[in-house]
């Protein structure tokens, strides 16, 4: 037998160090194994408790309209919200299933939220049901919009016993609808995983959907507002700022992305009883060195979004570039060590409505198919839209 290796880096206080292994005790894992065990005890417990805190957060604004004027049941109906948005961010941060398919992002985490709209909409009576709110725009409804009529509004006096806050409970139980929807296909999933070719497929979906969640945190979440705010010398815009939940959310982002990469303390069976991470595929693959190399990466970018302060901008640049370093390393050595292409691999209902829409058309140097080419425009514009990396194309079509 091989001797045992020791990796000992500094980690995040939530990961382990200075663990022993024998190189060759890793089994092999089937891709099969490793997608339905993501399902199994990845998604399905975290989508469980997102319905629970969901429903949590519907009954205490439903309290809470009861009983207006109290701040005491105001303070207990905010943390319902953080609660369940932690577990919504838990969930979401890898979107994939029926997540991707319901387009659940865009129903219930749209931002930024239609503030004037929304708060003529609020003070209609009767508020809307949940198939009204299902109709609506993306900006009247949501976390975002439930986040402003929450703080902003609830400062006002004698606002939330009014139709605002009946309107604020519809709001919440479309989001306890949609938690309920996202968790029966979870568990539908998991009853059924998939096999052979489905499974390679499912198999590159979710290991480009986990990248696209690192890149989601680096750009999107820090890195652009960081941006935003040097070319317009004010300070980051950064989301749940209004309710000072920016920093909770990027490390319940980050924690996502660390359970299912992360190394595992015993070694998952072959069986998928325990969750295969991406560390034990890439050791039941051989690829060891990778391996290490990831957990190196996915440490120290753990670390530095714990660390990382919302007012304090070296710190969450700090993050960003951490996350970065990551992102190069999974889409690129260990993409080429899985054999999987890295690519966008969104809602095709969204592409294919772009491709209907974009009225104009391009010359391509490779002389492609104009529909093809309107095709990854939309491809892209979506990727962006996500905050996925977008990769050039060669002329096989390959990522460059």
């Amino acid at each position: 037998m091989r001797s045992a290796f020791l990796i000992v880096f500094g980690c995040a206080s939530s990961l382990w160090c200075g663990l022993a292994f024998a190189q060759d005790a890793h089994p092999f894992y089937s891709q099969d194994a490793t997608v339905a065990s993501s399902y199994q005890h990845f998604f399905v417990p975290r989508a469980q408790r997102f319905v629970q805190s969901a429903q949590q957060l519907e009954a205490s604004i439903a309290k809470l309209c009861e009983m207006p004027s109290s701040q005491l049941q105001l303070s207990t109906t905010r943390q319902s919200f953080s609660e369940a948005l932690q577990d919504w961010t838990g969930l979401s941060a890898i979107t994939l299933g029926p997540l991707a398919q319901r387009r659940s992002v865009r129903e219930i985490d749209f931002a930024p939220v239609r503030e004037q709209a929304l708060l003529q909409a609020a003070a209609l009576s009767p508020a809307p049901d949940v198939s009204a709110l299902r109709a609506s725009g993306s900006g009247l409804k949501g976390f975002s919009a439930l986040e402003l009529l929450l703080w902003r509004e609830a400062a006002k006096p004698a606002v939330l016993g009014s139709a605002t806050c009946r309107y604020a409970n519809s709001l919440a139980a479309h989001i306890a609808s949609e938690a309920s929807a996202i968790s029966d296909g979870f568990a539908a999933l998991a009853a059924q995983p998939a096999q052979g070719e489905a499974a390679q497929a499912a198999f590159a979906e979710l290991y480009n959907q986990w990248l696209g969640a690192v890149e989601k945190l680096r750009w999107a979440q820090i890195g652009k507002p960081l941006k935003e705010a040097q070319t317009r010398g004010k300070p980051p815009a950064f989301a749940r700022a209004m309710s000072g939940q920016t920093r909770d959310v990027w490390v319940a982002h980050a924690s996502s992305l660390q359970a299912l990469a992360e190394r595992a303390i015993s070694i998952p069976s072959k069986s998928g009883k325990e969750l295969i991470s991406l560390d034990s595929y890439l050791r039941g693959q051989g690829q060891l060195k990778l391996a290490d190399q990831l957990q190196v990466q996915l440490s120290l970018a753990s670390r530095a979004v714990q660390v990382a302060a919302p007012a304090k901008a070296s710190t969450a640049a700090r993050a960003s570039q951490q996350l970065g370093q990551l992102k190069s390393l999974v889409q690129g050595p260990l993409a080429d060590a899985v054999k999987v292409s890295i690519g966008f691999s969104g809602s095709q209902a969204d592409v294919d409505d772009c491709v209907r829409r974009l009225g104009f058309f391009l010359v391509s140097e490779y002389e492609q198919p104009r529909k093809q080419i309107r095709r990854r425009v939309c491809q892209r514009s979506q990727a962006r839209t996500a905050g996925w990396p977008v990769h050039q194309q060669t002329r096989s079509g390959a990522a460059r």
